[in-house]
Parts: structure tokens; C-alpha cells; sequence
């Protein structure tokens, strides 16, 4: 992420000093800024990525209109950050109105419109709605399947969705099965190291913990934590919930040294 930063925000002096004081609407600085938004996110900096990507919003719709596909990017992105602030409510309205207009602009088969269903998923998967859950991963994972096949990374992240529902409904052979699925096409597309990576082992650790497997829970929080310490900031909160999973799984286990 560090790599990432340096180069965009580089490539976003130069572009702004070519362009002049009035180019802070310009479609590739609003381009750039939502790249290193994206950055922020990703790194945990949310407050940071909030106001780049409410400037892209408010850039895109000044440009390009409010039902431009552009712009739904933008608001998916807010609504993003809204997710990981806990705003639900609020992260899937801002979704809901991404999805409205991918559907309108590029049609419901879209692999975007599957992209967004992915995270509505998520949102009514932490709000406990199962079943609004379960039907946004199921439309999302037929558009992948349809569009790419079953070996592709956005089907990876679909099936994700699946695995997710498939425990929090007490299915857990099945879950571990289809984290298997997942973290073999992630493991081709990204890479075993990436945290994408880690975040499946940390979901294979809790179904492990739930069947009472504490010693199985312990190896995947272990793995997960290895690789998220490799690419996430210290602080990021990602590490402290794999921290704490790991720290019950010891104690479940009674290993408290």
C-alpha cells in the first residue's frame, strides 16, 4: 500500500501542476483521488478516504451527472466507508442507489452490478437479515458465474458472500468447503500471501471456533494474522479482530501462557 501511495500522489502533483488551479474537477484528478481513497481505505484510514471520495462524488456528479456510471463508483465508495464506520442503514441506501444506476446504465447482468450486490450482501449480513443477505450474494454469484466462470476472482468474492451465510446458519462443513473453493481461486488470482487471502482464513478460524475445533481455530487465526501483519498498518482493525479471535481460541484451548 505504502508503493501505491507514493506513486499516485506523485502522479497527482504532476497532473495538478500541468492542469492549473482550476483542475480539481477534472476527470483524472478525480480519477487519481479515488485511487488513493481507495488506498486509505484499505490501509483503515476511513476518515481520510471519506473526504476524497465525497469530493469525487460532488466532482463526478458536476461533470457527469448523477446517473453516470462513474458517479455510482463514487457513491459505492462512501458507502463503503460507511460499512466499515458501522452506518449500516446509511451504507446501503448509498449502495442501493450505485445498484439503482448500474442496473439503468449498464444493465443487470452487469459483473458491476454483481460487485454491488457483493457489498449489500455484507451490509445485511451484519445487520443479521439472512435472508436479504442471501439473495444479493445469490444474484451476484449467477452474474459471475454467467460472465466468467467459476475460477474467476470476482466469483471468488461472490462464493465469499455464500460461505459467510453458510455459517452464520450453522452450516459449517459446508462453509469450510466453500472457504476451501474460495481460497483456492484467491490463492491463484492474489497471490497466498494477500490479505484477501488472510481475511478467509480468519472466516475459516471462526467456523472453526463455533464447531469447537480450538486447535484448528488457532492454526487459521495464526495464518490470517501472519499475513495481515505483512500488509496492514499496526493499528489497522482488521489485525485486532484476528488478535482477539486468536486470544479465545487460546483460552478455549486453556494454552494461557
Amino acid at each position: 500500500f505504502d508503493s501505491a501511495m507514493k506513486c499516485l500522489v506523485s502522479s497527482l502533483r504532476i497532473r495538478q501542476k500541468e492542469l492549473g488551479e482550476s483542475s480539481s474537477n477534472h476527470l483524472s484528478i478525480l480519477n487519481t483521488r479515488l485511487a488513493i481513497g481507495e488506498v486509505h481505505r484499505h490501509q483503515g484510514k476511513l476518515d481520510e478516504a471519506m473526504v476524497l471520495f465525497r469530493l469525487v462524488c460532488e466532482g463526478r456528479i458536476k461533470r457527469l451527472g448523477f446517473n453516470h456510471e462513474a458517479t455510482a463508483e463514487a457513491v459505492q465508495c462512501v458507502g463503503l466507508v460507511l460499512r466499515e464506520k458501522g452506518d449500516l442503514d446509511e451504507a446501503i441506501s448509498m449502495l442501493d442507489k450505485s445498484l439503482t444506476v448500474r442496473r439503468t446504465r449498464l444493465g443487470s447482468s452487469s459483473p458491476l452490478v454483481a460487485e454491488t450486490l457483493v457489498h449489500l450482501s455484507g451490509c445485511y449480513f451484519k445487520q443479521r437479515k439472512l435472508d436479504e443477505a442471501s439473495a444479493a450474494s445469490d444474484e451476484a454469484l449467477r452474474i459471475t458465474s454467467a460472465s466468467f466462470g467459476e475460477d474467476h476472482i470476482m466469483y471468488s468474492n461472490s462464493l465469499k458472500s455464500t460461505a459467510d451465510l453458510q455459517q452464520a446458519r450453522g452450516q459449517f462443513d459446508d462453509s469450510l468447503t466453500t472457504y476451501s473453493q474460495v481460497l483456492r481461486i484467491k490463492d491463484r488470482w492474489l497471490g497466498s500471501t494477500h490479505v484477501e487471502c488472510g481475511d478467509i482464513h480468519n472466516s475459516v478460524g471462526n467456523a472453526k471456533f463455533k464447531m469447537g475445533d480450538y486447535s484448528g481455530a488457532k492454526e487459521a487465526f495464526t495464518k490470517a494474522l501472519e499475513i495481515k501483519r505483512a500488509s496492514l498498518d499496526a493499528c489497522h482493525t482488521s489485525l485486532y479482530t484476528t488478535l482477539n479471535n486468536l486470544g479465545h481460541a487460546y483460552y478455549k484451548s486453556r494454552d494461557l501462557d
